[in-house]
């Protein structure tokens, strides 16, 4: 993830290629633990099967509820939700709802995002 000096993600780090349809994410909420510090324990675990993490590599967390809302009310867009999982794999999901030359998705997402919902990619 591409991060500011402020430590918040830069709209790059949400910005999709012109091949992808969705922003591949982690439900957090799919592994059913209370804190957020513990469901990021089992993200990192799926994630790092997937993708390499780097010494320095960030998770931002949204609200898909928080999302949806901001797309809506403030830029007149309707984002959605995929279901991607896999069975080594079963958080995985997307945003879709936007394409690749679409700047205004990325720069609203990387504004939501405060250095309080910033978490280490490894621990």
């Amino acid at each position: 993830m591409r991060i500011d000096e402020d430590g918040t993600p830069l709209p790059a780090a949400f910005e999709l290629r012109e091949t992808d349809e969705y922003l591949s994410v982690n439900w957090l909420e799919y592994f059913g633990v209370s804190s957020v510090r513990d469901n990021m324990a089992h993200v990192r675990k799926v994630f790092s099967k997937h993708h390499s993490i780097s010494t320095n590599g960030q998770f931002a967390v949204l609200n898909v509820g928080d999302v949806r809302r901001l797309a809506s009310e403030e830029l007149g867009r309707s984002l959605h939700a995929i279901d991607l999982q896999e069975n080594d794999y079963p958080s995985h999901a997307g945003i879709g709802g936007y394409v690749a030359d679409d700047d205004d998705v990325p720069i609203a997402l990387s504004d939501m995002v405060g250095k309080g919902d910033m978490q280490p990619g490894i621990i």
